[in-house]
């Protein structure tokens, strides 16, 4: 297999969850007080971890909705957040859907096991790693059924709903998009004209290895999904599953 198929291979489609929908939802942890603390290592040791994950600030974590089919989004979402809310209370812990987290929130980076979060860190200024620390979304994935299929809906939903998306889900006028510029300057998508341009642009932003390294704000992921993470942090489910139903309308225009 060359480098270009060894690329192409790292995106997983899964045809039985296509056009499924997944969410994750980043919060911040703090104390009764509701002061932000770098906790998220004891909260996940206490609690399930197929509801829930770590993110880069140990200050924060996120939990999953789906993959469901949409007309069931809203349901799932509604228990999984009763559900965070118990545990949060359990393991005397609150919840806080800031979209920007205040500037002095601590710095301490999740001691991730397998070590990615530690190289990451050391190689920020303060500045990019205190933007990463402070900014919260909430991001939706769309199960795809081929790889072709993936390419074509990729580019319908950059070329037509990028920007109204941006401008929909911004609940913190403009401030969790002006922190993420710091952290992620490449935010905006580009077109590919075929596969080929997509593996030559990923070299070029030398996340060919690791897709993960891609901070588009809509990508392709490894996990056979188009992800819109465009969207602020809401407590609010309906406006979550508003946007649900906006990105998965999007997608099925071209499938």
């Amino acid at each position: 297999m060359n480098e270009y198929e060894a690329f192409k291979a790292k995106f997983k489609l899964n045809p039985a969850f296509s056009k499924f929908i997944s969410c994750e939802r980043e919060v911040f942890l703090s104390v009764r007080n509701f002061k932000i603390i770098p906790d998220a290592e004891n909260f996940l040791s206490q609690h399930n971890r197929d509801y829930y994950s770590y993110e880069l600030s140990a200050c924060q974590i996120e939990y999953h909705i789906g993959p469901v089919q949409i007309w069931d989004f809203h349901r799932n979402a509604s228990e999984k957040l009763s559900q965070l809310m118990i545990d949060a209370l359990n393991s005397g812990h609150r919840i806080r859907f800031d979209t920007v987290g205040p500037e002095d929130v601590p710095l301490d980076v999740y001691p991730d096991p397998t070590g990615r979060y530690q190289v990451i860190s050391n190689s920020l200024s303060n500045e990019i790693l205190s933007a990463a620390c402070r900014v919260t979304g909430t991001h939706f994935h769309i199960g795809m059924p081929d790889i072709e299929t993936m390419l074509r809906v990729y580019n319908h939903v950059v070329s037509n709903y990028f920007d109204k998306f941006l401008a929909n889900g911004d609940l913190s006028e403009g401030q969790r998009f002006d922190i993420y510029k710091i952290m992620a300057p490449d935010f905006r998508p580009q077109l590919y004209e075929n596969w080929e341009h997509v593996f030559e642009s990923y070299k070029n932003m030398k996340c060919v290895e690791d897709l993960r390294k891609c901070w588009n704000l809509i990508r392709m992921t490894k996990y056979g999904t188009i992800e819109f993470r465009m969207f602020d942090s809401s407590p609010m489910t309906a406006v979550v599953s508003s946007w649900a139903q906006t990105c998965h309308r999007a997608c099925s225009e071209v499938m």
